[in-house]
C-alpha cells in the first residue's frame, strides 16, 4: 500500500474498520515518520480537548457586519470624491482656454484652435485605423497565421539582406575611390 494512505488513516482513525486499523498499527510500528506524525497528532488533539474555547460576545456578528457596511460606504464615498475631483479638474483645465478665448481674440484663440485641430487629427487617425482594420480583417481569415508569420519574416529578412548588400556596395565604392 502507499505511504500517503497511512498518513490519511492517521487523521481519520474513527472511520476505519478493524482491518484498516490493524494495517495502520503494523505500519506505525515500523515507520518512524508515521510514528512521529501520530504522536504529534495525538498531542494536538489532547491540547484541543483541554483548551477552553470562548465564544464571542452577544451581537458580535451584527456589530462586525454594520462596521463592514460603514467601511464600504466610506470607501465608496472616497472613490466618488476622487472621481469628482479629477473630473472637475479636467473640466477646469479645458474650460480655461475656452473662457479666455471668449473674453479676448488673442493668442488664446490660437490655443483653442490647436486643441480643435488635435481633436480633428485624432478623429481622422481613428477613422483611418478603423478603415484599415476593415480592409485587413478578412486577410486574417484568408491567410493562415503560419503563412502570415512566414511572409512577415521573409519580408524583414529581405529588407535586412538588402541593407547588408547596400552597405557592402558602399564599402566597395569607397575603397575604389581611395585607390
Amino acid at each position: 500500500m502507499r505511504h500517503q494512505l497511512f498518513e490519511e488513516w492517521l487523521f481519520s482513525k474513527d472511520d476505519l474498520d478493524s482491518e484498516q486499523k490493524e494495517l495502520l498499527n503494523n505500519h506505525t510500528q515500523t515507520c518512524q515518520h508515521c510514528q512521529t506524525m501520530e504522536t504529534a497528532w495525538n498531542e494536538l488533539m489532547l491540547q484541543m480537548d483541554t483548551k477552553i474555547w470562548y465564544s464571542p460576545d452577544e451581537g458580535f456578528a451584527q456589530r462586525w457586519q454594520s462596521r463592514l457596511k460603514q467601511h464600504q460606504i466610506l470607501e465608496q464615498q472616497k472613490h466618488a470624491y476622487w472621481a469628482f475631483m479629477l473630473t472637475a479638474g479636467g473640466a477646469f483645465i479645458f474650460a480655461i482656454p475656452l473662457f479666455l478665448s471668449v473674453i479676448s481674440a488673442s493668442p488664446l484663440t490660437e490655443i483653442w484652435t490647436a486643441f480643435y485641430r488635435v481633436s480633428v487629427f485624432a478623429q481622422y487617425t481613428q477613422d483611418l485605423i478603423s478603415f484599415l482594420l476593415t480592409l485587413l480583417r478578412p486577410l486574417g481569415i484568408l491567410i493562415p497565421t503560419a503563412l502570415g508569420l512566414g511572409l512577415v519574416i521573409t519580408t524583414w529578412s529581405g529588407l535586412l539582406l538588402w541593407l547588408v548588400l547596400m552597405q557592402r556596395v558602399h564599402l566597395i565604392r569607397s575603397r575604389g575611390h581611395d585607390a
